[in-house]
């Protein structure tokens, strides 16, 4: 019994490590989320005043204002072998995700 518990995680460490997305990768789920987030009118209540005129702006072209926004977005990568922590900064809100099996988790979403 324990060496089937032993193979079988060995098996999801295997493969959380072959899965784990890359920094590119992350970064484009991260544009994929504002993106997102731009559409469902999420950025309403930015504080400051040219900020919020982007964002108003944003409504017309969702997708290329979060290309805009996203390199405007401070965003630190770090590689945990089995998984990826990324902390994200930006438009005064942050949030932590985690990055394992293909997927970028965002448990407390943004915040501000």
């Amino acid at each position: 019994m324990i060496r089937i518990v032993l193979v079988v995680g060995l098996v999801a460490a295997l493969a959380a490590f072959v899965t784990r997305p890359t920094e590119a990768e992350i970064r484009d789920k991260a544009r994929t989320l504002m993106q997102d987030s731009i559409e469902r009118n999420e950025l309403d209540d930015v504080a400051d005043p040219a900020l919020a005129l982007v964002v108003a702006g944003c409504k017309a072209d969702a997708r290329g204002c979060a290309e805009v926004l996203s390199r405007a977005t401070r965003i630190d990568h770090t590689d945990r072998r089995l998984y990826a922590r990324i902390d994200a900064q930006g438009f005064g809100r942050k949030a932590t995700c985690y990055a394992a099996f293909t997927r970028l988790f965002c448990p407390g979403g943004l915040v501000k």
